[in-house]
């Protein structure tokens, strides 16, 4: 048996196999890096991905960095989750995003201040959960889901708010609601601690055509 040396230092019969079998073992998986060969002497030690441009799951990219119809109180500011997996799906929450807009809630005062929320045609679900229409997260004292409902009725062109399920009492205008009320411009709705402006797009002036 006469044992010679591969370019990489591992001695090895070339009458049994015709190449090193541990250069063959370590392609496609890790490289120690106490190769000369392969890498610079303050690397030597450590280890790495024999492919070098590997990328680790969590990486953040340009796809989450545009995304901006995701926040939650989950997520970070540009959207970007880093436990997302790589062919997540954005499911109901794009499906709601692409629906035509018809007016806006806005918070002008309370743990959400600031933050706008879009409303669509027919019944517009209000809560703490993601799976809400209007996800008011940051608000501990509005209820997880269905605390209360605005509804955009497309054949009178009318807005209407009412509470549902939630533990609290709802307001309009500093009122009580205990049934269905009309919104109109700039009324003022208390959820939880926040205050809520309503600002219509939909009305008897514009509404979608299908």
């Amino acid at each position: 048996m006469e044992l010679i040396k591969c370019k990489n230092g591992h001695s090895y019969d070339p009458s049994i196999t015709p190449e090193c079998p541990e250069c063959a073992r370590l392609r496609g998986h890790t490289l120690p890096l106490d190769t000369s060969a392969y890498l610079p002497n303050d690397e030597i030690g450590k280890t790495m991905p024999l492919r070098r441009d590997t990328v680790p799951i969590n990486h953040q990219t340009s796809h989450w960095a545009d995304t901006d119809d995701y926040r939650s109180a989950s997520l970070a500011s540009d959207g970007y989750d880093p436990t997302l997996p790589v062919n997540y799906d954005k499911g109901p929450l794009h499906d709601k995003a692409a629906r035509p807009v018809t007016g806006w809630l806005v918070c002008i005062d309370g743990p959400e201040k600031g933050r706008d929320y879009r409303l669509h045609e027919e019944y517009n679900y209000i809560g703490r959960s993601t799976k809400m229409d209007v996800c008011i997260a940051g608000d501990p004292t509005v209820s997880r889901e269905n605390h209360a409902i605005i509804a955009y009725d497309t054949q009178e062109r009318m807005f209407f708010f009412a509470p549902s399920s939630g533990a609290s009492i709802v307001r309009h205008n500093g009122k009580a609601v205990l049934s269905n009320v009309e919104l109109k411009y700039g009324d003022r709705l208390q959820m939880g601690k926040g205050t809520f402006l309503f600002v219509p797009l939909c009305g008897e002036s514009f509404q979608w055509e299908d």
